[in-house]
């Protein structure tokens, strides 16, 4: 028996030296191979769940929600062995050290979560400018400008409705011969449809094209405004996690520390 218990105790002292020269796989095996000899051995499991975030001791979990929690991830499956592994004494425990491993978790997604966000806002702009530009290339250029095809559009068939009442006005006050009257009848029924046909065969398509692009933008517009909304709910999140974290995470530090001290068990 004491043969078996100083080769546990060895077996724990490995597994704290990688842990600390951060050989987390090898503390891992080590770690494990106490647990075979002594089940829920409370010191091996607790190195477990060093090894299973790579960090050294309690005190990394401060640094690591300080620092911004950049990137951080944990075997969760290693940490789900752990709590199965630990005497019911101890359970709660390590589930208190997997719910703040979560939560940091948490909060490392979170700003991952806002750069992504970030990066599709900016290409979200970048298409409705886009599409702006294209949209605007639909205008019809004039010397003074550039008009909406829509506008374009009222204007011509204004005209051709001044021709028309330019028409009449000439019949009516003018009384021209036939001959006259059907010559300027076909000069204004030449324009009026050359106006007609530069509406339907040219602004048309335009204002259908300008349609379109509005779609576009509409659509983007929305998408915008929908990545603006899970920014702030994503940052809002992170905020709220980042004070729970440290009043969690002072507290669990705290607490592991007096366990170390005044020993440890019946930790419910």
């Amino acid at each position: 028996m004491d043969e078996q218990f100083t080769a546990a105790e060895q077996l724990r002292k490995d597994g704290d030296h990688y842990l600390s020269r951060k050989k987390y796989a090898e503390a891992i095996d080590a770690y494990k191979a106490v647990l075979v000899q002594e089940p829920h051995d409370f010191l091996s499991l607790r190195g477990l769940m060093f090894a299973a975030a790579h960090i050294r001791d309690i005190d990394d979990l401060s640094v690591i929600h300080r620092e911004g929690a950049e990137d951080f991830t944990y075997d969760f499956d290693l940490a789900l062995e752990v709590i199965g592994e630990a005497s019911e004494e101890d359970k709660k425990y390590f589930a208190d050290f997997e719910k703040i491993y979560s939560g940091i978790k948490r909060f490392s997604d979170c700003k991952e979560e806002i750069e992504s966000l970030g990066n599709d806002k900016i290409t979200t702009e970048a298409y409705i400018k886009h599409n702006e530009k294209l949209c605007r290339r639909q205008y019809i250029s004039h010397r003074i400008g550039h008009s909406h095809p829509i506008r374009e559009f009222i204007t011509q068939w204004i005209n051709c409705a001044i021709l028309v009442l330019s028409g009449i006005a000439i019949y009516i006050f003018i009384r021209p011969t036939a001959s006259t009257m059907l010559m300027i009848t076909v000069a204004f029924a030449l324009l009026i449809c050359g106006l007609a046909a530069y509406n339907i065969f040219f602004v048309i398509p335009r204002m259908k094209k300008v349609k379109e692009f509005n779609q576009i933008i509409a659509g983007l517009k929305a998408e915008s405004a929908n990545i603006d909304e899970k920014i702030k709910s994503a940052e809002e999140e992170r905020e709220k996690l980042s004070d729970d974290l440290y009043s969690s995470i002072d507290e669990f530090t705290m607490r592991d520390k007096r366990m170390m001290i005044h020993g440890y068990g019946n930790q419910v």
